[in-house]
């Protein structure tokens, strides 16, 4: 199930925003300007978060925090591009995570797992967010946890 778990995060993370018109941020150390996003949703029973910046050159890259529904959490780092209205992006252990954004707030997200599962999912996306410089989301504020 972890297994499983982690693939479907890999899925979700992958939501990007292709519209580079959007205020660009400063990525940190890395010394050049990315967009950046928070995207959030739920998979089977777990839930997650992804930071997720952008470059105008069309690379992603994102973190992706996976809670399952005991509260452990996974953190998984993606790597891909973003063309027009779609992205790609893979994990470390050979997951695929493909999708389009759609309109509004919501990007359709195609995961495949190393072992040919597929997932489909929406993830709610919020623009021009604050990320640490590896792209990750902020800590969650009290308010917002669960208890």
């Amino acid at each position: 199930m972890k297994h499983l778990g982690a693939c479907l995060c890999l899925c979700c993370c992958l939501g990007a925003s292709p519209l580079w018109s959007l205020a660009a941020g400063p990525a940190g150390s890395h010394g050049t300007y990315e967009v950046t996003e928070l995207w959030t949703g739920d998979i089977l029973t777990a839930s997650f978060r992804m930071g997720m910046c952008f470059a105008a050159d069309g690379k992603l890259r994102g973190v992706v925090l996976l809670r399952s529904s005991s509260g452990q959490v996974d953190v998984y780092h993606v790597y891909g591009s973003v063309q027009n209205n779609t992205f790609s992006a893979t994990h470390g252990s050979g997951h695929q995570i493909t999708g389009r954004f759609l309109s509004g707030d919501d990007v359709e997200v195609r995961i495949r797992l190393g072992n040919g599962m597929r997932f489909t999912t929406v993830a709610k996306r919020s623009r021009d967010v604050p990320l640490t410089d590896d792209c990750a989301p902020l800590p969650e504020t009290s308010t917002h946890q669960q208890n």
